[in-house]
């Protein structure tokens, strides 16, 4: 499946709410087979934007022209500079702030657990996803050096 979203379709939309945005969100085109994983453009406009805290794993890039400081558990920080990464966990209470003045611009994905299980394991080997989209683990090998694969999903 190719799935296209044009902006016009969705647009920008203020969080936590219009009158005291402090980040745009802009839904990114999803899968109907992953419906619970999210990615999203997003604009950093304040200096300390408003806290976010969900129960998914957050993979976020910056994509724009300037660093944004990432903050979590409350004194904890670290500034993503254009073209760094960051990966936060579920349920870890976190925001973005802007540096400098014009916003700041990250692409993030938002993925649940059990997916995020699945692709470790595809990363550590110790799984294989079917074209089907059947989740195998590997659990030994046969007589005839075949894997054998066992259902997990």
């Amino acid at each position: 499946d190719v799935i296209v979203k044009n902006q016009k379709d969705g647009g920008w939309r203020p969080y936590p709410d219009a009158h005291s945005c402090t980040y745009e969100l802009m839904e990114l085109a999803r899968s109907r087979q992953q419906p619970l994983m999210k990615g999203f453009a997003v604009k950093v406009h304040a200096r300390e934007g408003a806290l976010l805290r969900h129960g998914l794993h957050e993979y976020v890039y910056n994509h724009g022209e300037r660093p944004v400081i990432l903050t979590w558990s409350q004194t904890k920080k670290a500034t993503l500079a254009p073209g760094d990464s960051a990966c936060i966990g579920p349920m870890v209470t976190h925001r973005f702030g802007a540096c400098a003045k014009g916003p700041s611009e990250l692409l993030m994905v938002r993925v649940p657990e059990n997916v995020f299980s699945v692709v470790g394991m595809m990363l550590m080997g110790i799984c294989a996803v079917s074209p089907t989209g059947m989740v195998h683990s590997f659990c030994g090998i046969d007589t005839s050096g075949m894997s054998v694969l066992m259902d997990v999903m």
